[in-house]
């Protein structure tokens, strides 16, 4: 049994509640944290879903929990950093931690395309996709630049477009934060304005990726803002934390069986605003709070799933053993905890490392042009 230590409002709180030696930061966003968990897995179950024998139109839709993940960057970029970027130093320290975060991976995961790649070529091997290894559009994978449009197809890590989306709203948050210090209706408008002229405009905008994925980030990014600006009035909903359950089975509902995805991305909004007004009403129970830590695996998961697709399903699973059908999918299942467990060690012995190193580099480095 876990004891929740109580917080200063008389709730429930999350001190001292540990997962594998995980523990959460902050108490604002432990639902949304779990859904962020549940959405990395949702697009695990959509590219995996052709290894289980599910036929891909079935789980197309589940490929929107991306947008979740932009407007949940939104909200905590804004609670984080709205009043943090409003001077030279600031907005250079906003961004090196973000650097800091993403980059390390992205690039790892990047190199490790590129040596496949080689060796795939080296050995005489085929490949499955070899548009995937475009050696031209490199330079702008590696300067997260890939989703302005820079390349005509997805490429290496393929689902890291939206880290490169995600990038362009780390770019321009400094100038988001002067809008929201001075009028939240403005940031309101500009989110309504934003996905008002998507839709009128650019029909199938939430399919965008390495096609200037950059304008799909883009609303879900201000609405996240939009979400922290109103959370007082969120508060005042007082939704009840038992309806987390009926909200996730709501939007998975909707994905699998709403063709419109036009319609499921405004779904996917309502889900995210939805849980943070929960998360607003206190934290959950001592056994949704464990869950709720597995949110700090996204990222791995995230960055992970296509190169373990291709190395553990592909090559060892399909090419090396021959697996095929049932036995094929049990495969897949049984590799999911293996999964989630490198994910784990990423994050542990590498990502959290990398991250304090460039941090501590970049944050040297400035000093020293400084002086």
């Amino acid at each position: 049994m876990v004891e929740l230590s109580a917080s200063p409002h008389g709730r429930r709180s999350s001190a001292g509640v540990r997962l594998w030696g995980l523990q959460a930061e902050s108490d604002a966003f432990l639902r949304l944290d779990l859904l962020r968990f549940i959405a990395s897995m949702g697009i695990v179950l959509f590219h995996y879903s052709e290894w289980v024998g599910i036929d891909r139109q079935i789980t197309s839709g589940l490929q929107l929990f991306v947008d979740v993940f932009f407007v949940i960057s939104g909200l905590v970029i804004c609670y984080v950093y709205s009043e943090k970027v409003h001077s030279r130093a600031q907005i250079q320290n906003f961004w090196i931690s973000r650097i800091a975060r993403i980059v390390p991976l992205h690039w790892a995961m990047t190199l490790a395309y590129v040596s496949l790649g080689l060796l795939a070529g080296a050995l005489g091997m085929g490949l499955n996709q070899p548009e995937k290894y475009d050696i031209s559009c490199l330079p702008g994978v590696m300067t997260l630049t890939h989703a302005f449009g820079g390349c005509d197809h997805l490429v290496y890590n393929f689902v890291s477009w939206s880290i490169s989306a995600e990038f362009a709203m780390y770019l321009l948050f400094p100038v988001l934060a002067l809008i929201i210090v001075r009028s939240r209706l403005a940031v309101l408008a500009l989110f309504v304005g934003a996905l008002g002229a998507l839709y009128l405009l650019d029909d199938g905008w939430w399919t965008r990726s390495y096609n200037f994925g950059v304008l799909r980030a883009l609303p879900g990014f201000l609405l996240g803002c939009v979400l922290y600006l109103w959370r007082a009035e969120l508060s005042a909903l007082r939704l009840p934390g038992v309806l987390f359950g009926p909200v996730l089975a709501s939007l998975l509902a909707g994905m699998i069986l709403i063709e419109a995805q036009g319609v499921t991305v405004l779904l996917s909004y309502l889900a995210v605003t939805l849980i943070y007004a929960m998360d607003r009403h206190g934290p959950p129970n001592a056994v949704m709070i464990r869950l709720s830590l597995l949110g700090q695996l996204t990222y791995s998961l995230y960055m992970l799933h296509p190169l373990f697709q291709t190395v553990a399903l592909s090559v060892i699973g399909e090419r090396i053993l021959g697996l095929q059908g049932s036995v094929m999918t049990l495969y897949v299942v049984a590799s999911l905890p293996v999964l989630i467990g490198l994910s784990y060690l990423s994050l542990v012995k590498f990502e959290t490392p990398m991250r304090r190193l460039v941090r501590k580099r970049l944050a040297t480095r400035s000093v020293e042009v400084k002086t």
